[in-house]
């Protein structure tokens, strides 16, 4: 913790203070690039992944990187910010981001293992139809991996069964893409909605749009970080 809180005072006066002309206008208002779904994994940091910073993602993290089918009546957090990230702010894409090593998947195939009561399982037991096109593989050295990519998928079609999302898609104003970090290599795959297949991002990056990025970079962000020295000359 104390690593943290010195941290805290690196950022305010060695970034935060020589930038305030990125940061300030950020505290009136916020023009997100997209909206993320991720794990809540705490080796997964998209705005590392994607070197972007602050104000660019909208971000939803929750175990298993999940979005529950759209139901009447129902309310959840993830509905809140699909809803709140279309209407308030005018988004234009929403990711979905598994990665490898996924511990929420890892229980989803060993739901029985759990109990009832625990709110682990009541989080996974509503996501079970992901595991119905895995039955030919549920015993191979790749069946974690296999889940992975489809439950990108499987959360990428739930998606659609929200209004908001299924109308702004039908005017080509919305675009959904499906994605799986690697946690071994750094990569991160576009998972191909049809085949289910993991594609390198770089590949396809000449055909994605191009969005207009705050002045200042999270790499030189970081440079300005590791350059200053917390308390007891620590550091961060």
């Amino acid at each position: 913790m104390k690593r943290l809180a010195e941290g805290t005072i690196v950022f305010k006066d060695k970034v935060f203070e020589p930038n305030k002309n990125f940061f300030q206008p950020l505290s009136q208002q916020q023009h997100p690039v997209a909206l993320m779904f991720t794990c809540c994994d705490s080796r997964v940091e998209p705005t590392i992944i994607t070197q972007s910073p602050p104000g660019t993602l909208f971000m939803v993290k929750n175990p298993g990187n999940l979005v529950p089918k759209y139901q009447v009546g129902v309310k959840s957090s993830e509905a809140a910010a699909i809803e709140f990230a279309l209407t308030m702010l005018n988004v234009h894409h929403i990711i979905v981001c598994g990665h490898t090593d996924c511990a929420a998947l890892k229980a989803l195939l060993n739901l029985d293992g759990l109990s009832r009561e625990s709110s682990i399982y009541q989080w996974l037991a509503p996501h079970t139809d992901v595991l119905e096109a895995l039955e030919d593989q549920r015993d191979t050295d790749d069946c974690l991996n296999e889940l992975i990519r489809r439950n990108v998928i499987q959360q990428l079609q739930n998606l659609t069964t929200y209004p908001a999302v299924a109308q702004r898609l039908a005017k080509g104003a919305l675009h959904l893409y499906g994605w799986k970090y690697r946690l071994e290599t750094g990569e991160t795959m576009l998972i191909d909605p049809f085949s289910c297949k993991p594609e390198p991002l770089s590949a396809v990056i000449a055909h994605l749009e191009e969005e207009a990025r705050p002045k200042m970079t999270l790499a030189e962000m970081q440079r300005q970080v590791s350059e200053a020295q917390a308390p007891d000359d620590i550091s961060i």
